[in-house]
């Protein structure tokens, strides 16, 4: 939210806020991304979706948003180890987009023993990015038929 913020006061870029219902109980991820844009760092959305449930429904009702007002270029920020699936989404819809990829994956310089030692955090960024790279192989195969039947339309 921090780096959406900066980039919005920096650039004078509006604002979209893309999540749905987290684990299906209101309020969405949008609408709290809203309210603490504007609470902790005095930045209003022009939009929020906050319908989509996975990236392709972020991109998908995002870009029918945005389409209706005219945007077709968009910065898109989220983590850098999702932004590659992310991108594809948003670009499948149409939109150019320039990628702002933000917390990044790391290592850590005080890690034990020097690194030879085995950290239970690399359990959860594996978890990550496999996770990830499963859904750079699946989304074009799950969505093929949804991207190439909006196309003809």
């Amino acid at each position: 939210m921090r780096y959406a913020a900066r980039l919005a006061k920096h650039s004078g870029l509006p604002i979209l806020a893309s999540g749905g219902l987290h684990y299906g109980e209101p309020p969405s991820e949008a609408y709290l991304a809203g309210q603490m844009l504007q609470q902790d760092f005095a930045v209003t959305l022009r939009w929020q979706e906050g319908l989509s449930r996975t990236t392709w429904e972020n991109a998908t009702y995002s870009a029918a948003l945005l389409k209706q007002a005219g945007v077709q270029r968009i910065v898109l920020v989220t983590q850098a180890w999702h932004m590659p699936r992310a991108r594809w989404c948003f670009e499948q819809q149409g939109l150019t987009v320039l990628a702002a990829p933000m917390g990044f994956l790391s290592v850590s310089h005080g890690r034990p023993w020097g690194g030879w030692l085995p950290e239970g955090k690399a359990f959860w960024q594996n978890q990550l990015l496999l996770n990830e790279w499963f859904g750079l192989l699946s989304y074009p195969w799950l969505y093929a038929v949804t991207a190439s039947s909006s196309a003809s339309r």
